[in-house]
C-alpha cells in the first residue's frame, strides 16, 4: 500500500467522526496530475448539530475532550489547549500515539492545527475545524484535513493513493466513528 499503514488504520481526523454522520468529500486529484504535492487535496466533512455553535466551541476548546468522544481513543491529554501552540496526545487502543498542535486558534470559531506520529515525529496531517451558528440551537461544523504524502512520492503515486486510500479510508473510519457521539 502507498500510503502509510497508520493513515489508513485511524485517518488521523481525531474528533472528526465522532462529531459527524454524514460525510461530504470534495473529490479526488487527478491522475493528470504533473509535480508531485506535499499534502493531499482536501477531505472536508461538514455536518450540522443540534446544538448552538457555544456548545460545540466549548466540546472542541475543552481539555482532554477526545477521551470521552472518539470510539478508538484510549486517552486524550493536553499540554494548555487554549490557544496558538496548545498540544495534546491521542492514544489509540491499537497503540499507535498522535500528537497535535495547534497553528491557528480562533475562539468560537475554531482552530488550525498540525498532526504528527508520535513514535517517529512524522507529520501526517493539517486539519482545520470551523463552527459556524445556523441559529440558536443549530450549528454547521466543518473539518477540512490534508493528509502529508511521503517524501519521494510522484504525482502519479499520489494520485493513486488518494483515488483508492485516502478517500475510501476516511469513510471507513468515519462511518465507524460516528456512532462514538450517539454512545456519548
Amino acid at each position: 500500500m502507498f500510503c502509510n499503514q497508520f493513515f489508513t488504520r485511524t485517518c488521523p481526523v481525531s474528533l472528526v467522526a465522532v462529531l459527524l454522520s454524514a460525510v461530504a468529500l470534495v473529490p479526488g486529484v487527478s491522475a493528470q496530475s504533473k509535480a508531485p504535492a506535499k499534502y493531499s487535496r482536501p477531505v472536508a466533512v461538514t455536518r450540522v448539530i443540534d446544538a448552538s455553535a457555544k456548545q460545540v466551541w466549548a466540546l472542541l476548546a475543552t481539555p482532554g475532550h477526545l477521551a470521552n468522544l472518539h470510539a478508538f481513543a484510549k486517552g486524550n491529554t493536553t499540554t494548555g489547549w487554549s490557544g496558538k501552540g496548545s498540544m495534546d496526545m491521542l492514544d489509540y487502543y491499537g497503540g499507535i500515539s498522535v500528537e497535535r498542535k495547534i497553528l491557528a486558534w480562533l475562539p468560537g470559531k475554531g482552530y488550525d492545527l498540525v498532526e504528527y506520529e508520535l513514535t517517529n515525529r512524522a507529520e501526517i496531517a493539517q486539519v482545520s475545524f470551523r463552527v459556524k451558528a445556523l441559529g440558536k440551537t443549530q450549528s454547521e461544523l466543518t473539518i477540512t484535513e490534508r493528509a502529508k504524502y511521503p517524501d519521494g512520492s510522484t504525482a502519479t503515486q499520489q494520485a493513486e493513493a488518494y483515488k483508492t486510500e485516502i478517500l475510501p479510508g476516511a469513510q471507513q473510519y468515519f462511518g465507524s466513528l460516528e456512532n462514538g457521539i450517539n454512545y456519548y
